[in-house]
């Protein structure tokens, strides 16, 4: 794993390299890091290169404060990201990296810069779906337990005083970003889409999830995964699978030639 040369502390990637033909761009959900995804590398195609976006408030940023509204976080993330849309990419996000991913695109659309070839949204309602609750407002006590009941954090994490007053300010404002956020659907933008959805998610809504298509031409197809709303951590082969699919296709979109498979290493 390795940090990018230009914005060492917005981007991680797993290797670089010149000859590759397609990128993925992944973006984290509410607490999550790089990390989720920089295991991905070795079960991709060989021509596609990984980088992770690294907000504030995680990881080896932990010391920095996350942003508590996206207009902030694009004012900062926005013009760095276009040093890594040289050539064509995926981009793919999971809850909130999913609003993260979307908001991107309608700037990139809005100033005719590089779309990419195709937008995986996973596990997240569309832009214009209002939170009934408002979980960032929530008590120290509430809020943890409410992290308990969501899942995808260790519960030697939650039971730990220290840890929480650590972890607990940068988590708290990502889920301010993401349940203060809201776009309504415009003109649809022309970028395939895909909708990845946990079968047992009890947090997303299926028309929720659905309403993704109407911010974009080509509507989107969805893919159901067995697990909770982190499942993209629980059936992450299967997830894994399903991206590589959407990788070829991209690929060969593209004309190009010569493919040669997945990676050493498997799933």
């Amino acid at each position: 794993m390795m940090k990018d040369s230009d914005h060492s502390k917005w981007f991680v990637a797993s290797r670089r390299s010149s000859w590759s033909e397609l990128r993925l761009i992944c973006l984290p959900y509410a607490g999550g890091s790089a990390a989720t995804y920089m295991s991905w590398q070795k079960s991709l195609p060989g021509q596609v290169e990984l980088i992770a976006v690294q907000p504030p408030g995680r990881a080896d940023r932990i010391s920095e404060p996350a942003y508590r509204s996206m207009d902030k976080l694009m004012d900062a993330l926005y013009p760095k990201i276009a040093a890594h849309l040289d050539k064509p990419y995926v981009l793919l996000g999971h809850s909130l990296g999913a609003r993260i991913g979307f908001e991107l695109i309608r700037r990139l659309d809005a100033d005719n810069s590089r779309l990419p070839e195709h937008f995986i949204a996973s596990g997240s309602p569309a832009p214009n779906v209002n939170r009934q609750e408002m979980i960032y407002t929530k008590s120290d006590a509430e809020f943890i337990e409410y992290l308990r009941q969501l899942g995808g954090t260790p519960e030697e994490v939650l039971g730990s005083a220290e840890m929480m007053e650590l972890f607990t300010p940068s988590i708290r404002a990502d889920f301010q970003l993401a349940e203060t956020y809201f776009s309504a659907p415009g003109k649809p933008i022309d970028c395939r889409l895909s909708i990845f959805a946990g079968e047992l998610d009890d947090q997303v809504l299926s028309g929720d999830l659905l309403a993704w298509r109407d911010y974009f031409s080509f509507g989107g197809d969805m893919s159901i995964f067995s697990g909770k709303h982190f499942f993209i951590e629980e059936d992450r082969r299967e997830v894994i699978q399903k991206v590589n699919d959407i990788l070829y296709q991209a690929i060969a979109s593209m004309g190009c030639r010569g493919f040669k498979g997945v990676a050493e290493g498997g799933i």
